[in-house]
């Protein structure tokens, strides 16, 4: 047996040195140590007399945290169990059958925290139960929320009741480091907001301002001046009392003031005060800490009319066509909320957005038509019979996209001309004998990938006949990534391309099922690569092929000592480097059980390096950064096609701490 002892300095895991432990002379390649347990009928709730117990503490204190919630789940128990800890944070869940459980505890005001999670919003460590195993030790620290406060004043320095401030957390989504909302509030009459809950990590801060909201402040005149004509005794004449007369001029005249767009009003601030996202402070958040201070002051800034009208080359827009403004967020993620104006067209196919604040936007426009004729809009409204209904499935997608910055001037008469959107086509086929006869049960999908240039809507499925050619009508310019699933018994593929872990559903070792094995276009699997779409850009070729070799690496984790861990996170990673992208199939991470077992399926043939960490962040394996830090913590190993590779590893040196 070779030892290695590679031990970097890394900033965002604890790696360990690694070594691979040969199987004992003689051993069947199959997976796992022990043969696969029998399949069981789930059709009921399955019983048993196992037991698992153990305390919710607070993190950091040891004392018992009371009345939190802990769940269990796995697929032995349909829709989980559910119990509450009591005075001294003990939980326990009877009657249980041999499984593989995950176990998490939540309470308000702390963070939840799954069973052996280093850190929150990290996977936990699946118990294993043997049938009749009584585990009564289990202990889950259960730290408290994280606060971000301050307060929110206007351009003279007196509070603002009734603000949104939002708090967006930076996390790794489909393999890219975007935002996602973590929490809000709004301030109070002092101006003062405090945002509860947080996990730990880089937050940025925003108060979205309350402007009046012209149409509602419109039907509150209107309804008044009606109101006082009524409460007259001759109704509304002009012998009304003179306070009643100068009330009801009054509020004519603010009604007059309405027919034209302010022109200035609040814009969005992100903390420390600047009005466009790319000026954002990241804030770096501690476990349980409470960061006062956080105060934003808004900005009144000019705003202006966008207008214009959306056009097909036959004439007017089709009914229910929609109209989005988005900010752009140069340099930044996606901002979640950040004032995107969706509107549908009116009749005359005209559009306006009143109150756009000064900056960079993406103008869209985007109509579904149905097989006879109708139109929907992107939320599938409109049209006879709605979505699926009389007027039968989307036959193909319109859509337009224009650019536009905007300084505080109006902009009328922007025209957008809606076109076809794009197709993409190509051929099913079937590697091996006893193929299916009717094709036309594949489905065959595009999902977006990353942020995309259109954002409005999603695109149609495949259809695919008999013989297997599909096609794809009415899609948008993007990054797309390509799926296909088929229903029925003995085939594996669904939305996502990723490899499958033990603990989800997938190939059964020793069964024959066809797997989704490539997706070629151009000399480039798709099932590797985004699918790039441009304007006028018509994909056709693609061939889609299904195989029954599938491969699967499994093995047990070791300490030093030989003893099967559950105490790290193994991730499995491509040598080559051109297949770290994004929610790669070829990319895999999964934490063992507490026997130490671990499993990936699915993986395609090829040579590939496998490491475990102490401490990673959920998605943070797709990252190409994060992948070359571990690559001299890591081990080489190549899987052949239809292999089932059992490879245990074991801790051979100390755990390497981060150094940031």
């Amino acid at each position: 047996m070779r030892r290695r002892s590679i031990l970097p300095a890394v900033s965002s895991a604890a790696l360990v040195a690694l070594v691979l432990v040969a199987p004992p002379a003689g051993q069947a390649p199959a997976p796992g140590r022990a043969p696969a347990p029998p399949q069981r009928d789930t059709s009921q709730a399955a019983v048993g007399t196992g037991i698992i117990a153990g305390r919710v503490v607070l993190d950091g204190s040891g004392t018992p945290v009371r009345r939190a919630r802990v769940t269990l789940a796995a697929p032995e128990l349909r829709g989980g169990r559910t119990a509450v800890t009591d005075d001294e944070g003990r939980f326990a869940f009877h009657a249980l059958p041999p499984g593989r459980y995950t176990i998490t505890a939540s309470k308000a005001g702390f963070v939840s925290m799954a069973y052996g999670a280093r850190r929150p919003s990290r996977p936990g460590t699946p118990v294993q139960l043997a049938d009749g195993q009584t585990l009564d030790r289990l202990t889950i620290p259960l730290p408290r929320g994280s606060v971000i406060t301050g307060v929110v004043v206007d351009e003279h320095g007196d509070p603002v009741p009734g603000t949104q401030v939002r708090a967006m957390r930076f996390v790794m989504q489909t393999g890219e480091r975007t935002l996602q909302m973590a929490g809000q509030d709004q301030t109070d009459d002092r101006g003062v907001y405090r945002i509860f809950q947080l996990v730990p990590g880089e937050y940025i801060v925003s108060a979205v301002p309350r402007n009046v909201n012209v149409g509602d402040a419109r039907q509150a005149i209107v309804m008044e001046i009606a109101s006082l004509a009524q409460a007259q005794p001759g109704g509304p004449a002009l012998t009304a009392a003179p306070a009643v007369q100068a009330r009801v001029a009054e509020l004519q005249r603010q009604l007059q003031s309405f027919e034209e767009p302010p022109a200035a009003s609040y814009a969005p601030v992100f903390y420390p005060g600047g009005t466009s996202p790319a000026a954002a402070e990241p804030i770096a958040l501690g476990p349980g800490e409470e960061r006062g201070g956080v105060n934003l002051r808004l900005r009144l800034v000019p705003t202006t009319t966008v207008s214009g009208v959306v056009v097909t080359p036959s004439g007017m827009a089709p009914q229910g066509t929609t109209v989005a403004l988005v900010p752009k967020a140069a340099g930044m993620p996606a901002i979640p909320g950040l004032g995107s104006n969706v509107s549908r067209v009116g009749s005359d196919g005209r559009f306006a957005f009143n109150q756009v604040a000064p900056g960079d936007y993406v103008l869209q426009a985007r109509s579904n038509v149905r097989a006879d004729g109708t139109g929907i809009d992107a939320f599938g409204r409109g049209g006879r019979g709605g979505r699926g209904g009389r007027g039968g499935p989307v036959a193909q997608v319109l859509w337009a996209s224009a650019d536009l910055s905007v300084t505080g001037q109006p902009l009328p008469n922007i025209v957008l001309n809606l076109q076809e959107g794009m197709s993409v086509s190509g051929t099913i086929r079937f590697d091996g004998a006893n193929s299916p006869d009717d094709l036309s049960l594949v489905r065959v999908t595009l999902a977006p990938r990353g942020a995309q240039t259109f954002e409005l809507g999603s695109v149609p499925p495949a259809e695919v006949d008999g013989t297997g050619r599909f096609r794809i009508a009415g899609v948008p310019p993007g990054r797309y990534t390509l799926a296909a699933a088929m229903g029925g018994p003995g085939f594996v593929g669904r939305g996502s391309n990723l490899p499958q872990l033990l603990e989800g559903p997938g190939i059964q070792p020793g069964t024959s099922q066809w797997v989704l094995e490539s997706a070629m276009y151009n000399g480039r699997d798709l099932l590797d690569f985004p699918l790039e779409i441009g304007p006028h850009q018509n994909v056709s070729g693609i061939v889609l092929t299904w195989t029954t070799r599938s491969q699967e690496l499994s093995g047990v984790i070791q300490d030093s000592s030989g003893r099967p861990t559950a105490d790290f996170t193994i991730i499995v990673f491509p040598d080559d480097r051109q297949y770290w992208q994004p929610m790669s199939r070829r990319i895999g991470a999964t934490r063992p059980g507490t026997d130490g077992r671990f499993t990936f399926r699915n993986l395609p043939p090829g040579s590939y390096r496998i490491t475990a960490v102490t401490d990673v962040e959920p998605g943070e394996w797709f990252d190409p950064a994060f992948l070359s830090q571990v690559v001299p913590a890591s081990i080489p190993i190549t899987l052949n096609p239809g292999e089932r590779k059992v490879q245990d590893i074991r801790v051979a040196g100390q755990q390497v701490p981060p150094t940031g």
